[in-house]
């Protein structure tokens, strides 16, 4: 149990402290977004149109468009078949940094002790065997979740390559304490 709690603490401080400096001090995530065209004149129809035409106003969702079903009805008037949209939408703006920070800490955290477990469970007494384990399980979670993301979605790949680059060297810094600390005594 003491294997865990310092794998995982330790683990999760090192992954929040890579992603604050790739976040906040590193401006390669930044030149993967691109502003949309007239996309303040979009926001505003979106959440304006909406409330408008539903007496409802737009929920934090993602939102697709053209809307699903006009997708299989091809006959619309108007209709693209090579143009799409995947916007996540958050209407009332971002949660306060504080609870950003706390929520990207706990889930950092969080990760690290499911890391670490899993290194308990395999029960390698080797520092290298159990690294190899962080290191290879962090690749298959880049590639189980960027490709789909390509394929289904149309996420741009510079986007998801530095999502990708950035996952793995997050997982190589907080491997080392956490294939250290979760690692069977010799």
């Amino acid at each position: 149990m003491l294997r865990l709690i310092k794998a995982g603490l330790v683990g999760g401080l090192v992954l929040f402290m890579w992603y604050t400096v790739s976040w906040t001090m590193l401006t390669w995530h930044q030149k993967t977004f691109h502003s949309l065209p007239y996309g303040d004149v979009i926001l505003q129809t979106m959440l304006e149109g909406n409330q408008s035409i539903q007496k409802d106003p737009l929920k934090s969702r993602i939102y697709i468009a053209p809307i699903i079903k006009d997708i299989k009805n091809k006959e619309i008037p108007g209709y693209d078949e090579s143009a799409f949209a995947f916007i996540a939408l958050s209407p009332n703006g971002l949660k306060p940094m504080s609870q950003q920070i706390f929520f990207s800490l706990f889930t950092q955290t969080l990760l690290a002790f499911l890391m670490s477990l899993i290194i308990i469970v395999v029960n390698s007494s080797n520092f290298l065997k159990s690294y190899s384990i962080v290191l290879l399980s962090s690749v298959l979670v880049a590639v189980a979740s960027s490709l789909p993301m390509n394929n289904w979605w149309g996420f741009a790949g510079d986007y998801l390559t530095v999502d990708s680059i950035d996952l793995l060297i997050a997982w190589i810094l907080a491997g080392i304490p956490i294939a250290f600390f979760a690692k069977a005594k010799a």
